[in-house]
């Protein structure tokens, strides 16, 4: 029981880190963070900057890669899509509704429908 405890525990803080990253790469500040987390902005950077930083690393092109081949368009790609995820969002909710089956009603919004995000300072999930 206690080993499947600290895998739980693993885990949660990987989705916790992965969910601050989003937040921050959405454009939340670290003023935000902390208030949702309940410490200082301060504490929050120092927690998770190192995270956030290797990210935004993982869309720069590698080094001797140059621009072109497969491999910066993947780099350039994915920098795009953090960039403008709504935007990439809607893309693909065109490219699946060209690629329906018809045998699920995906709706008209298959992709972009969960991520559509309002302002993230109401979303701190604390009670009013």
């Amino acid at each position: 029981m206690l080993a499947d405890a600290a895998r739980v525990l693993a885990a949660a803080q990987r989705f916790l880190e992965a969910a601050v990253v989003f937040e921050r790469v959405g454009g939340a500040d670290w003023q935000l963070v902390g208030d949702v987390l309940d410490v200082s902005p301060r504490t929050a950077r120092v927690r998770f900057a190192m995270s956030e930083a290797a990210f935004r690393e993982e869309l720069l092109p590698s080094e001797g890669t140059g621009s072109g081949g497969a491999a910066g368009e993947v780099s350039s790609l994915r920098a795009h899509m953090v960039g403008e995820p709504l935007e990439t969002a809607l893309d693909l909710d065109d490219w699946v509704l060209r690629h329906e089956d018809g045998d699920s009603d995906l709706g008209t919004a298959p992709v972009s429908g969960g991520l559509v995000r309002g302002d993230p300072r109401r979303r701190t999930g604390k009670p009013s």
